[in-house]
């Protein structure tokens, strides 16, 4: 997360930023700790939806961009 404090040193981005399994370190001013609502979950299954296709994008992994700046990973639900 140290990146992203060097790109938005107040905390404002123009999209959410979520962060996880950073114990008592603080991820980001202003960012989102998932661990604490992952512990309030609810056990039961939701409802799958009828608008979510096999080859939809489920959700966008970056990288840390080691070779330039940091390039998302499109996972599928396929996947």
């Amino acid at each position: 997360m140290l990146a992203l404090g060097n790109v938005y040193p107040d905390g404002k981005a123009s999209v959410p930023i979520f962060g996880s399994g950073l114990g008592d370190r603080q991820i980001l001013k202003g960012a989102i700790d998932t661990d604490l609502d992952l512990n309030k979950v609810s056990a039961i299954t939701p409802q799958p939806s009828s608008h979510v296709n096999f080859t939809d994008d489920l959700f966008y992994i970056y990288t840390s961009g080691t070779t330039g700046l940091p390039k998302a990973a499109i996972i599928k639900h396929s996947r």
